[in-house]
């Protein structure tokens, strides 16, 4: 049985809250479920506890308190990356500004591409390569 993804992006809608029914599932979070909510650097934690300070919606949706967007700067519409940790009953919050540290500078990445056709341009786990075929099929040679 495949894992189910852990990663998701959200945007605030114009109360504050996030919608993500898969990672909650994943967490098994139910509407109202208490949450406390922690800060770590530029990112937030919310964790399981039942006698939390703050909740999920009726719908089941994320609240962050107008205190907390407004210190992060957080807006209607802005994307933030959600992360499931189910074996701690959390989910961590990242900001743009947090992806924007651990990413690789896209410009350099743009900068040191390789053309698609090039020798071990399409890396795969393992030590196995793409090679399309002479129908635009991807065949898998090699794996794991």
């Amino acid at each position: 049985m495949r894992d189910r993804p852990r990663y998701a992006l959200a945007r605030f809608d114009d109360r504050g809250r996030l919608a993500n029914q898969p990672l909650l599932a994943l967490l098994r979070w139910v509407p109202q479920e208490r949450l406390d909510i922690r800060l770590h650097g530029a990112s937030l934690v919310l964790q399981r506890n039942p006698r939390g300070v703050f909740a999920l919606s009726r719908r089941g949706l994320i609240q962050i308190p107008l205190t907390v967007r407004r210190w992060w700067s957080f807006e209607t519409g802005d994307p933030v990356l959600l992360v499931a940790v189910p074996e701690r009953a959390a989910m961590v919050i990242h900001s743009l500004v947090v992806l924007d540290k651990a990413l690789p500078d896209p410009r350099q990445v743009v900068v040191a591409s390789r053309p698609f056709e090039a020798e071990g341009a399409v890396p795969v786990a393992g030590s196995a390569r793409v090679h399309p075929d002479g129908a635009g099929n991807g065949a898998l040679e090699g794996g794991s």
